[in-house]
């Protein structure tokens, strides 16, 4: 990880698809791009969305961490 890279946590279900923040409890909506999910700064907080915003399905959910790089565009600017 370089230090420009930014690290989230995200909450994924069995198919490897994400929370994308939209919905909770059983209506959950979830995305196979992880840009699209809602991210978390602490593994914590995701931890609490996931036990109290999804509690009917929570146990068939996990935290995990993502990455993602920052890229220069053509004017030098950082874009993730």
């Amino acid at each position: 990880m370089s230090e420009k890279d930014e690290s989230g946590w995200l909450i994924e279900n069995a198919r490897q698809e994400w929370w994308d923040g939209k919905r909770g409890g059983s209506l959950a909506n979830f995305t196979k791009d992880h840009n699209y999910a809602m991210r978390f700064a602490r593994f914590g907080d995701a931890e609490i969305a996931r036990c109290y915003l999804l509690e009917p399905i929570s146990h068939l959910l996990r935290c995990t961490e993502h990455m993602w790089p920052v890229v220069k565009s053509e004017s030098g600017a950082d874009h993730e």
